[in-house]
């Protein structure tokens, strides 16, 4: 994400009870990775899929 210039916040699931609270209150099962994307869930890491949610998100936002 980084590197293509896109904005995330990382969390700390294993070193933070805060953020273990966070990942549980959108995915249940508390499994990582899980994003956020505008609100959108996605568990898992499909390259594609994610990058679409964002492509998507980021054209909903500029309208």
């Amino acid at each position: 994400m980084k590197s293509r210039g896109i904005p995330l916040k990382e969390v700390d699931v294993d070193a933070s009870a805060t953020d273990k609270v966070l990942l549980e209150s959108i995915n249940a099962a508390g499994s990582v990775p899980t994003f956020d994307v505008a609100g959108k869930v996605l568990v898992g890491y499909e390259p594609n899929v994610l990058l679409s949610a964002i492509d998507k998100a980021a054209t909903r936002k500029k309208r």
